[in-house]
């Protein structure tokens, strides 16, 4: 029996190779544009910041919190 996070990984393979053949990466990698924020240096800045995730339900636990209200969540932090 695969484990849900199995399942997930095997799923998104799927979806990858999938998305693949509709867009292939030469479709548009031209297009990209080069960020004006650099990463490294924002990691190396005096402010300390969070990267939150919150979450409605998960694959394997179900519904969390019926009441779910990402802004209401953000002000309490």
């Amino acid at each position: 029996m695969q484990t849900v996070l199995a399942k997930i990984v095997a799923d998104k393979a799927i979806w990858v190779e999938a998305r693949k053949q509709q867009q292939p990466l030469a479709s548009f990698q031209n297009e990209v544009q080069p960020s004006a924020r650099h990463f490294y240096d924002a990691l190396q800045g005096t402010r300390t910041a969070f990267i939150l995730e919150c979450k409605k339900a998960s694959p394997s636990k179900g519904v969390i919190r019926d009441d779910f209200d990402p802004a209401q969540i953000a002000r309490c932090l």
